[in-house]
């Protein structure tokens, strides 16, 4: 008995054409310490133990629930679970049994994502992440004269009781050791007897993989109007094989943040003038700002980074960080990124943000 959908169900109203996500792809709640005093001290700390600890490996347990949404289908994960049921005729034997009928019918009746997280159970650890991440963020905002963005930044021990729905008092940021998400679907088995049915959850859980990410959501209203909406929060993981991705994080998405403003004013500019009326079009448009904002980003990481490893890790940076930025060159969204750096060296920290801050079409051509 092979699985087939027999229904598509669809949404109406308004959609999400695009998400525009900053993001390092690699393979308590506390309580938030405003980041306008993120903890400086009057001693220079040293934070050269971090290495060992990211060096120690990840854990995947215990994971603990951070949020849970509907959101839009997973059509991968969705055929992932098909594929289990059709791998498990079984069960799926049972199911027929139970519902006494030939003929084997199915749904979708729900779907949900659920967003997990292992907290870091290291005292030593938690603690020393947190104060590094405060600094590095303390010195960033310093060298690049940016606002600071944050309401917040703590680390996670327990399932929130609450999730900021709004930005505006500024990005939450929760440290946390791994993250994960699952996709669940409950799928609906009938027959031909409308009085049985049978409901079968299904969890497909992966581990996220990203040490860092900041979030925009593009949606078209039905008049034809764009609009961003910002997730409230930012979420940090303290493992990597790469350590250097771990410690680039509070640098990196910290300008991911400050500049992402700029990137959606120039997204704006491009849809009303290019008015594209197919998804795939807009979502090309919004990859290609995606992949000028990590050029810029990652110009002035390669920048930031060695001043920071020298000043809180101890640690000269031998090449390290440019080997670590040179190994995202192989993924689409960092397509730029071996230009921007070069944009960036040119025109020096200063300057590079500037242009992108008024004109970034201007710093965008810069990276053809």
């Amino acid at each position: 008995m092979t699985l087939y959908k027999t229904k598509t169900f669809k949404t109406a109203g308004w959609f999400i054409a695009a998400i525009l996500c900053a993001c390092i792809g690699i393979a308590s709640i506390g309580v938030g310490v405003p980041a306008a005093a993120t903890q400086p001290s009057a001693a220079r700390r040293d934070y050269s133990r971090l290495l060992a600890f990211i060096q120690a490996g990840a854990r995947q347990d215990p994971l603990l629930l951070f949020n849970q949404y509907e959101g839009d289908p997973n059509h991968q994960r969705h055929r992932e679970n098909v594929a289990y049921l059709n791998n498990h005729q079984e069960l799926l034997n049972q199911i027929k049994a139970k519902l006494s009928g030939d003929k084997l019918q199915w749904k979708i009746d729900q779907h949900e994502y659920r967003l997990l997280f292992v907290p870091e159970q290291r005292p030593e650890y938690a603690a020393l992440y947190e104060s590094y991440c405060h600094d590095v963020v303390d010195y960033v905002l310093g060298r690049t004269q940016l606002p600071n963005p944050y309401a917040g930044i703590s680390t996670l021990t327990a399932a929130p009781e609450s999730i900021p729905q709004t930005s505006a008092d500024g990005i939450h940021a929760y440290l946390v050791h791994n993250l994960a998400s699952d996709y669940v679907e409950e799928f609906l088995f009938f027959n031909t007897e409308p009085s049985k049915k049978i409901k079968l959850r299904l969890n497909n859980r992966v581990f996220v993989g990203e040490v860092g990410s900041y979030t925009s959501n593009l949606y078209i209203r039905q008049e034809g109007k764009f609009e961003f909406v910002k997730e409230p929060y930012t979420i940090w993981q303290n493992n990597s094989d790469n350590p250097h991705e771990t410690l680039i994080v509070p640098i990196e998405e910290t300008l991911h943040i400050a500049l992402r403003d700029h990137t959606e004013r120039a997204i704006q500019v491009s849809l009303h003038q290019q008015k594209p009326g197919a998804i795939d079009l807009i979502e090309q448009i919004v990859e290609d700002w995606i992949a000028v904002e990590e050029a810029i980003v990652g110009g002035m990481v390669n920048h930031l980074m060695p001043e920071v490893m020298d000043k809180y890790l101890n640690t000269p940076d031998t090449g390290d960080i440019a080997r670590t930025l040179a190994q995202r060159h192989e993924f689409s969204q960092y397509r730029y990124l071996k230009k921007g750096i070069q944009v960036v060296d040119d025109l020096g920290l200063t300057a590079a943000l500037k242009l992108y801050q008024d004109q970034p079409v201007k710093f965008k051509h810069m990276l053809k």
